[in-house]
């Protein structure tokens, strides 16, 4: 935080927080002229997923956009699978990820 490179969105609904996004705005390893956006986290509570949420991501592009990064990229979990929301929006599928707890 102290060097610059996060950035904290939130999604509200009369007041309160109902949905929140974390993102990482850095160099890209292999083109450090250009600035990568990396979600951390995003969340959307269930009752406020559909037209609301897709706003707030499109609002989150735009806003990664206007700070200069040239792209963007979004993780997506087996149990809130959006992948198809994404696809719609312009997003292509670039690589699977895996992870596995050591402890």
């Amino acid at each position: 935080e102290e060097c610059g490179l996060l950035r904290a969105y939130t999604m509200r609904f009369e007041g309160c927080l109902v949905g929140y996004g974390l993102f990482a705005l850095t160099a890209h390893p292999f083109y450090p002229s250009r600035k990568m956006a990396t979600t951390y986290v995003f969340y959307v509570q269930p009752e406020h997923r559909g037209r609301a949420a897709v706003r707030f991501i499109l609002w989150t592009d735009a806003e990664l956009a206007r700070e200069g990064a040239y792209a963007g990229g979004r993780q997506v979990r087996p149990a809130c699978d959006y992948s198809r929301t994404l696809e719609r929006l312009g997003y292509t599928l670039t690589e699977r990820s895996y992870m596995k707890r050591f402890q």
